[in-house]
């Protein structure tokens, strides 16, 4: 099953890889490894595959790089505070990533203060979405924000 479909002479539809799709982190690495050289994917969702801080780094990595990724989706992953902080560290470089879910992953306070700094610190990331049935990281997330 083609994991990419082209729309365009210059861009693809978003690709979604259904939950529990990546069987390890191998698979983690092959996608960090494929988004460092993208140059038409635009939408990614991971959601539900259970990536954790390992694979978030990894993808971190490859977000310093990509410059068409606009939106991604890694809801439901468990991805802790050390991911996030991957991710928001790779973001202060990204220029390009607009949108970024992170709902459903325990990220912890000290994560929710890594967005803040994130959403502070950079212009092109206008959309984050994170609500958390399992922590209360959202009420700092919000709170600072009004």
């Amino acid at each position: 099953m083609p994991l990419l479909v082209r729309d365009s002479p210059h861009r693809f539809q978003p690709a979604v890889i259904p939950c529990h799709r990546v069987r390890s982190q191998y698979g983690v690495h092959l996608i960090s490894q494929s988004l460092k050289h993208n140059t038409t994917l635009i939408e990614l969702s991971l959601a539900g595959n259970s990536i954790g801080d390992t694979g978030a780094t990894l993808l971190a990595a490859s977000l310093q790089e990509n410059n068409t990724l606009e939106i991604l989706n890694l809801e439901s992953n468990g991805i802790g505070c050390e991911g996030t902080k991957s991710i928001v560290d790779a973001l202060l470089h990204n220029t390009v990533l607009r949108c970024l879910a992170l709902s459903e992953n325990p990220i912890g306070d000290d994560g929710a203060k890594a967005i803040l700094r994130c959403l502070r610190d950079t212009s092109s990331l206008h959309n984050l979405l994170y609500n958390s049935k399992c922590h209360n990281s959202i009420y700092h997330i919000e709170e600072a924000t009004y």
